[in-house]
């Protein structure tokens, strides 16, 4: 299966390799790109395969081993050096010499590097170049206030502190909490000297070549070629890829890498698909990858254990192997990756004699506020049935079906994920109803469990396009005439259908994510206007806790939402901002950053106290030392100008108007967005439209949409116009209440609960 193919073409290919491996370095270095950074552990890990292993490997598996072998080396590295004293700094420059090096003298030891395989090497290409290319247009900085956050702030303690081990922390679980992916972002925040988020946004874009690698090496290793080929080809429109909690758990992303790179090198060992001068190869680097992959998440191991102990099970029923090799393979690739990471992160163990191990390597957990049977439903038709997929649905049913009928020396293979597949499912079904934990995989989330899975999906999928190929091939055979057509329609629609619904969920995931163009632009300004401050924000579903990330160090935050809890000492952010306003206080070098996706602070209150810097977009900036106040009302009036007599509640383009109590930043505002369904998405019980028209009207009329049935009561400018109970459902609202031009108008909504949506208000006269 991997016997090697010779190409008189290779000498060719050695120089054009070390050529572009140069280009790279020089990328990250000179040109500051962490894009070019993320490629040096590749290059790396592809010369020590071609090193070690001369031409027992075509190119096409090489380069999707290469990954494993690079990333590795640099986060068990990264933890070596820690424990021996050694600066991060130091050995990521003798990390990236080390690539230099071995690229340039792999062409003088070797004179050549693996067969280019066209066709299979073609595939993966196409594939990964789509993903990417689609990933990086659509893509933004990964700034949520929860999982990215901590990653973050991880990175930002190992690089201040030089080592993987910060001697002071926020939280104990920044020190227990597996550094495999923080060491490859400290890693590219230091060659290139680019900012955090930048680097995160790189990793993100560039995690899905790592997917597309996995998902060819497993699969060709498992099962064959031809699948290999379509499974990697499917990925682009495999629904579950594209589902919202995707975008913050990249460490679990880059462990599904490891998860099919494990099983692929184990199921080498385990069958002698290699010269046995080079199992030593597969073996010592199983061992290695594994240890790196638990450093990258604990979970994936989880599952690469499952699955790998499944597939022996069934193995020794099928077949001779003994239950001695079965120990063996066991402890080795298994027991020994857990010891050793142990070993690297000591960390561990103090966490587990603290009495806290859940928080490290997790041992048990109960069900959380989203394992919830409509969670349930949301994941599995995400999987199935999105974005009338069905045609993928029919791939995965009829593949599985094929290969345990008809594929009999794979039936091994399959029915050990199949099974992974069912024992996932009954981790969701478990959390749903009686909710007994089960050791170790009970830990995440349901949904997070049922991620797991991402790296399945297009497998069964790859298996069913290769399955219903060799189904309608035999059929046509019987029937004397093609039924190719009907199978490039097939695999057509598999492709298209899904395409726009797909970009969709794809992009409106983004919205999530609080940093926008005009949070950059603003922390900007401030780091022009201001070399250091303290910053005072929202907190919450708030974009102010990222701009030390963005602008460095001087700038301190009063609160942020992760290791603060959104307290100022022992004072809630409300509490405290309460207190302030209402002593008039003024707080030395301070700016309050207000982003008004809720819920956020009040800015109209911050108006009444203090200079009012700059509004732009949903941003209103705040001198909290200065209590000049003079200019503000010339601010709002010139920034919120409304020259129309409809006000959408298209947030997108009109989100400035709605300041207080919307929700802008969220995956359904997006969503709705692109079915052509623009609406102001009022979260809070109370909410604030603030206008100055260009004239005076008399009447105004508010279109909403109800998610529940509540009580309205609106008011404007101060005075309550409208008490009305609402059903679920579309309302339009009329009032009769003076608008004044040229003066800051504001308009009031309170309600009872739920959603409400505000489709438009329109400005008019009494006829």
């Amino acid at each position: 299966m991997l016997s090697p193919v010779f190409s008189p073409d290779r000498k060719m290919l050695c120089g054009i390799w070390t050529l572009m491996a140069s280009g790279v370095i020089l990328g990250a270095y000179y040109l500051h790109n962490p894009y070019s950074g993320f490629i040096l552990p590749i290059i790396l890990g592809f010369n020590i395969v071609v090193l070690l292993l001369n031409s027992e490997l075509p190119f096409s598996v090489a380069i999707s081993l290469s990954p494993a072998v690079g990333l590795s080396i640099l986060a068990i590295g990264a933890y070596v050096s820690s424990h021996i004293g050694l600066p991060l700094s130091i050995y990521y420059t003798v990390y990236t010499l080390i690539t230099a090096l071995t690229s340039i003298f792999v062409c003088s030891i070797r004179g050549h590097i693996l067969f280019l395989d066209v066709k299979e090497t073609f595939s993966i290409l196409l594939s990964a170049i789509g993903l990417v290319t689609v990933h990086y247009f659509a893509y933004t900085y990964p700034t949520d206030n929860v999982d990215n956050y901590f990653h973050a702030t991880k990175t930002m303690y190992i690089l201040k502190y030089d080592s993987m081990f910060p001697k002071d922390v926020l939280t104990f679980n920044m020190l227990a909490y597996p550094g495999g992916y923080h060491s490859f972002a400290s890693y590219l925040v230091t060659i290139t000297h680019t900012s955090i988020p930048d680097v995160m946004l790189a990793i993100r874009t560039l995690a899905w070549l790592l997917l597309v690698f996995g998902v060819y090496i497993f699969t060709r290793v498992w099962l064959d070629n031809k699948t290999a080929i379509y499974s990697v080809l499917v990925i682009i429109s495999t629904n579950i890829v594209y589902y919202y909690l995707l975008v913050y758990i990249e460490p679990n992303f880059i462990g599904f890498y490891f998860f099919l790179v494990m099983l692929a090198l184990t199921f080498i060992l385990i069958n002698n698909l290699s010269e046995i001068s080079k199992l030593k190869f597969y073996r010592f680097w199983g061992v290695i990858i594994g240890t790196a992959s638990l450093l990258f998440h604990p979970y994936s191991f989880q599952s690469y254990a499952l699955v790998l102990t499944t597939y022996l099970i069934i193995k020794k029923r099928k077949t001779k192997i003994t239950l001695n090799k079965i120990s063996q393979i066991f402890v080795t690739y298994v027991l020994t990756p857990v010891i050793l990471y142990t070993f690297l992160d000591p960390y561990f163990w103090g966490l587990f004699h603290r009495g806290i191990m859940t928080k490290g390597f997790n041992a048990f957990n109960i069900a959380t506020g989203h394992d919830t049977w409509f969670f349930f439903k949301l994941m599995w038709n995400w999987a199935t049935i999105r974005n009338s997929n069905y045609v993928g649905t029919l791939f995965m049913f009829v593949g599985s079906i094929y290969y345990l009928s008809k594929r009999k020396s794979k039936r091994a293979e399959v029915l050990s994920l199949l099974i992974f597949v069912l024992f996932v499912l009954g981790l969701n079904l478990d959390r749903l109803t009686i909710n007994v934990p089960i050791p170790f995989y009970s830990t995440a989330a349901m949904e997070r469990e049922f991620l797991w899975l991402v790296p399945v999906f297009p497998v069964l999928i790859g298996m069913g396009m290769s399955a219903m190929s060799a189904v309608l091939s035999d059929l046509s055979k019987h029937l004397d005439f093609s039924l190719k057509p009907f199978y490039v329609l097939l695999v057509a629609s598999f492709f298209l259908i899904p395409t726009y619904g797909t970009a969709r969920d794809l992009v409106s995931a983004e919205a999530n994510f609080y940093v926008t163009p005009d949070v950059v632009e603003d922390f900007n300004w401030i780091s022009t206007h201001y070399t250091s401050a303290f910053i005072l924000g929202s907190c919450h579903s708030d974009s102010s806790p990222w701009l030390p990330f963005f602008e460095g160090s001087n700038y301190t935050l009063l609160s942020e939402p992760y290791f603060r809890k959104c307290h100022v000492g022992n004072k809630t952010i409300d509490r405290f901002v309460e207190e302030v306003l209402s002593r008039n206080e003024t707080l030395p070098n301070t700016i309050a950053f207000i982003d008004t996706n809720a819920p956020s602070l009040n800015p109209l209150e911050f108006s009444k106290k203090y200079t009012l810097l700059r509004i732009n977009g949903n941003d209103w900036i705040f001198d909290m030392s200065s209590r000049d106040i003079s200019n503000n009302s010339l601010i709002m009036l010139r920034e919120l100008r409304l020259c129309s007599s409809v006000l959408p509640g298209d947030i997108y383009s009109y989100g400035k108007y709605y300041i207080w109590g919307f929700t802008k930043k969220y995956f359904y505002v997006r969503y709705y967005a692109f079915n052509n369904f623009y609406v102001a998405w009022l979260s809070e019980n109370t909410g604030i439209i603030a206008f100055n028209p260009c004239r005076t009207y008399t009447v105004v009329k508010i279109k909403v949409f109800a998610l529940d049935n509540m009580e309205v009561n609106i008011s404007i400018n101060g005075k309550s116009v409208l008490k009305q109970m609402l059903n679920r459902g579309f309302h339009i609202m009329q009032v009769n209440a003076p608008v004044q031009k040229d003066v800051l108008n504001k308009i009031e909504i309170e309600k009872t609960g739920g959603v409400l949506m505000v489709i438009s208000i329109k400005l008019g006269e009494t006829i």
